[in-house]
């Protein structure tokens, strides 16, 4: 007889329950090495992520943010989503792991944003798009930023940068209180054009 899929979400929570913190992180290496092959960690990933670690930072929590409580740059929200998903209790986002933060990376930014199929350095502006405006934010930037036949990738990665600019612009002209991030989203960009050598 075939179980449903409830009856094994039920299942895989009862187990989950009973693990210590440390045996739900063994468990999870265990299931990272076993899916290897779907996780392809590039050198193109591995540097993408160096940059989005560093402007992202370490824990934060401003009132003003709409993402609420974030860990390198990671909100409680996709952080829970996250655990729950790998059969794993939820914890505070402030004590993640920098291993888990990076798979989540990994799976919920690089690959959900098919930045594998980009050239470089598109693939960077575009991983860093994904991780600050989300997959629906994301998308349609670099489709506009893809319109033109014949662009170069160079072209077509100072166009995403100038979309994402402008974007910025229009979330402050919406929103003032969001003008204090302004410059520093601003400074964000003009860092990410140098690290893609623009």
């Amino acid at each position: 007889m075939v179980e449903d899929s409830g009856v094994r979400r039920r299942k895989a929570l009862l187990v989950r329950d009973t693990l210590t913190s440390e045996e739900q992180a063994e468990r999870f290496r265990a299931m990272r090495r076993k899916r290897q092959g779907e996780l392809v960690m590039t050198q193109d990933f591995q540097s993408s992520l160096s940059f989005v670690l560093g402007a992202e930072g370490g824990f934060s929590n401003d009132p003003a943010d709409r993402g609420g409580a974030t860990n390198f740059g990671i909100t409680q929200a996709t952080y829970s989503a996250w655990l729950t998903a790998h059969g794993m209790a939820d914890a505070r986002v402030k004590e993640i792991s920098e291993e888990y933060a990076e798979a989540i990376y990994l799976e919920n930014y690089w690959n959900a944003g098919a930045c594998q199929a980009l050239p470089s350095p598109l693939n960077l502006i575009q991983f860093d798009s994904v991780v600050n405006h989300g997959l629906g934010g994301a998308r349609p930037m670099l489709t506009s930023a893809l319109a033109f036949p014949g662009a170069t990738v160079e072209q077509e990665a100072f166009a995403l940068l100038a979309l994402r600019d402008n974007l910025y612009r229009r979330i402050v002209g919406r929103d003032p209180t969001q003008d204090k991030f302004l410059k520093g989203w601003l400074n964000r960009l003009d860092h990410l054009r140098k690290a893609a050598g623009l």
